[in-house]
């Protein structure tokens, strides 16, 4: 990641089917390794950007400001740039060059320098102030201030450098000042106001596909790793260290700070800042917080002052001590020591797909996972050797990665599966939670299974709630179950076939089982939804201890004569065909036809529902499915 801050156009800157599945017990680990000298002697040593085993590296000798790679543990370094006067900013390297912003002639400026020759020069000449974004491999990110504001700002137009042919082309030409730039991997986050006095965190990827919101709000600092976000908000005298994980879209308050600049960096499901709590015994200290636990933890309260805070993936660094003797700090985020979220995906009834997220470190990659099976206890470190191994894959995933394996042909029945990862480094972790997983025989009813249980389903999408929860019926059979999906999942279509796996439960106020959290695929095939016509006194069935088949959730078509009709926000009413005393209780989100009255005789289509308290419901889920009677 790399980072900037801009004011008014200054540079200056800134460190900071259908398948059971039991989910078993685990514990988070949540720490970081013990400090550790990278650099010692140094003046306004400054860590800028990491490049997997590389640190970038700026210092500052009697003759200027030198640029440098070194590794982790300082003991290797390759020279980039040699001294030269001023406080120029480095963007990154490709092939033999180092871009860098410094002012010259009184601007600011994008500068390419030729590593082999020791040579610089201007790379866009402009009579305009510019400023430098990010690069990644061989695209350099820099942006340059219009001539003319725009309301009180003045905007600021991104282009996109490649370094290895010289062609700059235009990248974000909207009319925002941008500025306190920051980026990781492909994603580019910054600061951007709008003269109309919007203001907030945007983000924009290196490939394109312009640039899109992350966050209303009066930032400070935003930093990104991975896919988290992290910033500050003043609040009265202090800060509010703020973080969101832009894949689930939750965004929560970390901590608060008075320290005059806290620099909240992300890191690898982590975020990190520069904390005064402590000032009056110790100075500023550097404070983390594990997104996965959500657990604060101390990096150092060492006396003196530890500032020029900086996160490169899964190494903090920062500067302590006098000038002219600073010494750079490194501290490893320790990855969890197993797999803390295997999970199965169902695709049939004898081939699993198990995801997780990777774990190891930039400078230890878990190198392999072995999945093992057992079929009469739980696997753990202790009966990991009786296991057996049905699956083992090699991959090059970097810690928080997704990693997907199939294991096929297991057999009717129960089955524990476990996964444990090896290192880089010939070491292994400890055993992931363990997964229940059963294949029924074909003609079980695997919706009777206990509550709690995970419940792999497929089938066609009958209908979707407003609250995007969907119903979804067996291609070929008389079941069907409510799935609320996870916020990342993506939301089908009606029609849709797809496959849900979820927490199965039964709901509070309704008869019949709910998928809860589920993984949703979609399949590239649909399915014409048919109701099925019935009687009132058909609603229901054994499931909700009324007489006949169970048909909770499934799509069905009633009619009856209306009363009780009350029209807002849609409308509800009760329809009776006389084959109950009660009627059914008819709940509509759209705008009913005009020429539904009491007393008049319709015809409704919809999804099926009990209420333990309420009886008999219809929930109408598609426009147009209430039809008047003449």
């Amino acid at each position: 990641m790399n980072r900037f801050h801009i004011v008014r156009g200054q540079i200056s800157s800134v460190f900071a089917t259908v398948l059971l599945i039991v989910l078993l017990s685990c514990t988070v680990e949540s720490s970081i390794s013990t400090p550790y000298n990278i650099l010692t002697k140094r003046k306004n040593v400054q860590v800028w950007q990491g490049f997997g085993k590389w640190l970038m590296v700026t210092e500052d000798l009697t003759a200027g400001r030198t640029c440098y790679y070194c590794t982790h543990t300082g003991t290797t370094r390759l020279s980039l740039k040699d001294a030269l006067e001023g406080d120029w900013i480095p963007l990154g390297s490709a092939i033999k060059w180092l871009m860098y912003v410094d002012s010259v002639d009184g601007l600011d400026r994008l500068m390419t320098h030729d590593v082999d020759n020791q040579a610089y020069s201007i790379t866009k000449s402009s009579v305009l102030k510019q400023v430098g974004c990010g690069m990644t491999n061989t695209t350099c990110i820099f942006g340059e201030y219009r001539a003319n504001l725009i309301g009180n700002v003045t905007p600021v137009d991104l282009y996109k450098l490649d370094v290895s042919s010289g062609a700059i082309e235009e990248f974000c030409m909207s009319n925002s000042e941008k500025s306190e730039f920051a980026h990781d991997g492909d994603l580019m986050v910054y600061v951007s106001e709008y003269a109309s006095g919007l203001k907030g965190i945007y983000g924009h990827y290196f490939n394109g596909s312009g640039e899109f919101l992350i966050e209303e709000c009066d930032a400070y600092e935003p930093s990104v790793c991975g896919s988290i976000v992290a910033w500050a908000e003043r609040n009265g005298s202090g800060w509010n260290i703020i973080a969101k994980n832009i894949s689930t879209g939750e965004t929560r308050a970390i901590a608060y700070t008075t320290v005059d600049e806290p620099r909240p960096e992300a890191g690898r499901d982590t975020v990190f800042w520069e904390d005064s709590r402590n000032l009056a015994s110790t100075g500023i200290d550097i404070y983390g917080y594990d997104w996965r636990t959500g657990e604060e933890f101390v990096v150092t309260t060492s006396a003196g002052n530890q500032t020029r805070l900086r996160v490169c993936d899964d190494l903090v660094t920062y500067v302590s001590g006098p000038t002219n003797y600073e010494i750079l700090w490194g501290a490893n985020i320790k990855s969890p020591s197993s797999i803390v979220d295997l999970t199965p995906k169902l695709i049939s009834d004898s081939l699993v797909t198990l995801a997780w997220t990777a774990i190891g470190t930039t400078s230890n990659l878990a190198v392999s996972y072995e999945a093992r099976v057992l079929d009469v206890q739980p696997i753990n470190n202790g009966n990991w050797d009786q296991a057996t191994t049905i699956c083992t894959l090699t991959t090059s995933a970097q810690p928080g990665d997704t990693v997907s394996a199939d294991v096929q042909w297991l057999a009717a029945g129960h089955h524990y599966i476990a996964v444990r990862a090896r290192y880089a480094d010939a070491t292994y972790s400890g055993i992931s939670n363990c997964v229940r997983i059963y294949v029924p025989a074909a003609s079980s009813n695997t919706l009777n299974a206990e509550a709690g249980v995970y419940l792999g389903f497929e089938g066609i999408v009958t209908g979707i709630s407003p609250d995007m929860g969907f119903y979804l019926k067996q291609n070929s059979g008389m079941l069907a179950v409510r799935v609320i999906p996870s916020e990342d999942q993506s939301r089908p279509a009606v029609g849709d076939i797809v496959i849900a796996t979820g927490s199965h439960n039964q709901d509070d106020d309704f008869f019949g089982p709910i998928l809860r959290s589920a993984c949703v695929t979609i399949r590239d095939e649909t399915s014409t939804v048919r109701p099925i016509a019935m009687a009132n006194k058909s609603l229901g069935g054994s499931i909700a201890s009324l007489p006949g088949a169970s048909n909770v959730w499934l799509p069905v078509k009633i009619w009856g004569q209306v009363s009780g009709l009350t029209i807002g926000n849609g409308c509800s009413f009760v329809i009776s065909d006389g084959s109950t005393n009660e009627g059914v209780h008819v709940i509509c989100p759209f705008d009913p036809p005009d020429e539904l009255t009491n007393g008049c005789w319709a015809c409704v289509e919809g999804i099926c529902k009990v209420s333990r308290d309420n009886g008999r419901q219809v929930e109408v889920v598609a426009d147009g499915k209430i039809e008047v009677k003449s």
